[in-house]
């Protein structure tokens, strides 16, 4: 073989091990010393990896983190509860006071100045007193046992010091541990583990059978709301998808029929949910009107304020049909909202009767 073929030889192995070695190079920087592949971590492993540093970490210093968060709502909560306390005694000293139809006829004006602003809670309230009410509030009664037993072995809990360190165990204890540790303590607390679950199915099975009750009673308003939602669909889409053309960028323009459609069965549902309310609000005042004044004239009579009452008589109409009239006004005129401080005092029972509507129109 002449010199220049084994030059050429030697050339072309030089080559390919220099390849080779650029390649185990690069598979080296790919690979982390442990010898896995680099690639970037799924997000349900950094979730879990997240929560499992959590889990971990150690409640002392997470309370630390958030207490002036606990400071301040602690200052509010003794502030506030003892006018809530207060406030709900006497409501209840008084309830237990007022005579029979005194509390049918407060029964009459709320539905009078509140059956259209609180459709679905008014009919949820009929649903479940009819349905599961007996049940559930024998087992509320025996739920409020067992929790008063549970708070107070979790409070004594919260005070033990086995190591006597000054520190309370609990605090010193991961989120993992101290969720173990409470959990252990419920169950060796509770009592009628049985009676307990039972009671809770039927708590479940009660406001389902409630939530039922409302998807069949205001079927008509779901069924109204579509139909509305599927004519406005083709005009409103004529009128805005040109307009909105101009607007948007053209790598959105995929979204403006999907964003009109929802727009669309938004309004269709708050129209016929609209409508829904000025129905009920007629139904509920001419029928809370009647109750109260029927009521209020039986405690009359009852009293001998005004013996000559009857039910026959026409005093009864008269007072119930001008109460009636007065509140369907009141709602119209606010347009089924309610006016201050009203709507700050029945704010938690407005969002029940939004979370209502959300449950029965889905």
């Amino acid at each position: 073989m002449s010199d220049s073929t084994k030059q050429v030889n030697q050339t072309s192995r030089a080559g390919i091990q220099t390849q080779s070695s650029s390649k185990d190079n690069k598979a080296t920087e790919n690979q982390t010393p442990s010898g896995q592949n680099s690639t970037p971590e799924p997000l349900s492993n950094s979730i879990q990896n997240l929560i499992s540093k959590a889990g971990d970490s150690n409640i002392g210093a997470l309370l630390q983190k958030i207490q002036p968060i606990i400071d301040k709502a602690t200052d509010i909560f003794y502030v506030v509860f003892p006018y809530v306390v207060s406030a709900a005694e006497k409501v209840h000293m008084y309830y237990n006071c007022l005579p029979l139809d005194i509390i049918y006829a407060l029964v009459g004006l709320l539905l009078v100045f509140f059956g259209g602003v609180y459709t679905l809670l008014i009919a949820a309230v009929e649903a479940f007193y009819m349905t599961g009410y007996d049940q559930v509030k024998e087992g509320v009664l025996v739920l409020r046992e067992e929790f008063s037993i549970v708070w107070d072995a979790f409070k004594k809990d919260n005070e033990i010091d086995d190591d006597n360190d000054g520190v309370a165990d609990v605090k010193t204890l991961t989120v993992r541990e101290l969720i173990m540790r409470k959990s252990l303590l419920f169950l060796e607390t509770c009592r009628d583990p049985q009676k307990v679950m039972s009671i809770l199915t039927t708590i479940i099975t009660s406001f389902i059978s409630v939530i039922a009750v409302l998807k069949v009673e205001f079927a008509k308003v779901i069924a109204l709301g579509h139909m509305i939602g599927d004519a406005m669909k083709k005009p409103a889409n004529y009128l805005l998808v040109p307009a909105l053309a101009n607007i948007v960028p053209a790598k959105f323009h995929k979204w403006i029929s999907p964003l009109i459609e929802v727009l669309c069965k938004f309004v269709a549902i708050s129209i016929a949910w609209f409508i829904q309310r000025v129905i009920s609000s007629v139904q509920s005042a001419i029928r809370g009107g009647l109750i109260f004044s029927r009521r209020f004239f039986n405690f009359l009579k009852t009293k001998g304020i005004f013996s000559s009452y009857d039910e026959d008589d026409y005093w009864d109409e008269v007072l119930g049909w001008t109460v009636a009239t007065i509140g369907i006004y009141c709602q119209l005129s606010y347009g089924f909202g309610l006016p201050f401080p009203l709507n700050i005092l029945l704010f938690p029972v407005s969002c029940f009767e939004s979370y209502l509507s959300w449950a029965v129109s889905n």
